[in-house]
């Protein structure tokens, strides 16, 4: 059972990590609502959601049982997300065993300053900004415990790097999907799919 004692615990374990998120007056919420309506921009987190506050605290409480399988489970990845990595190339920073997916095959995290949801706001305002496209730095991450990942293992221990390849390409497009980001060529993801199917 939560108590105030646990959440103290877990705000101390996170002091220093989090970036700091004021609150925020809205003048039209407030007018909306006959009230004083105040908002915490929680975007402005690494993660670009509040959501970093409930994986950090618990990767903080993993045993060393926990970390340990954690560690062999990356070392075993590593050929399939070097692979991963190599086949997509620029279009992320890196492919990494996620310590948060647990049904979940694929999901699509950011490194550095600039969230997920950062660069979608931006998105919205390429057309009038000089600077051109701003982009966070994508990471790719793979739950090893997955059907599709097993998919794409065997499709590389078996030396046939063209499935390969067209299943890393299929993960990276519905981690695009999943994080609400834009797919460059629908149609060309379209084809791809149906290409597994035969």
């Amino acid at each position: 059972m939560l108590t105030l004692e646990s959440f103290k615990a877990a705000r101390s374990v996170l002091q220093g990590v989090l970036r700091p998120t004021p609150l925020i007056h809205s003048p039209y919420l407030s007018k909306s609502c006959g009230n004083s309506v105040y908002l915490k921009p929680e975007n402005m987190q690494v993660t670009g959601a509040y959501k970093i506050r409930g994986a950090y605290f618990k990767c903080s409480t993993l045993t060393e049982e926990e970390k340990a399988r954690q560690e062999k489970q990356a070392e075993d990845a590593k050929p399939v997300l070097d692979f991963v990595k190599e086949t997509l190339g620029d279009r992320i920073k890196e492919a990494r065993v996620s310590k948060i997916l647990k049904t979940a095959p694929v999901c699509m995290t950011a490194d550095g300053p600039m969230s997920l949801e950062m660069e979608k706001y931006f998105s919205k305002l390429e057309a009038s900004s000089p600077m051109g496209p701003m982009k966070a730095e994508h990471v790719l991450e793979l739950n090893p415990a997955a059907a599709p990942f097993a998919a794409l293992k065997s499709a590389l221990d078996s030396g046939d790097r063209d499935r390969a390849a067209k299943y890393a390409q299929v993960l990276y497009h519905q981690a695009l999907l999943i994080a609400g980001l834009p797919i460059e060529d629908p149609a060309a993801y379209t084809e791809l799919v149906c290409s597994l199917m035969n």
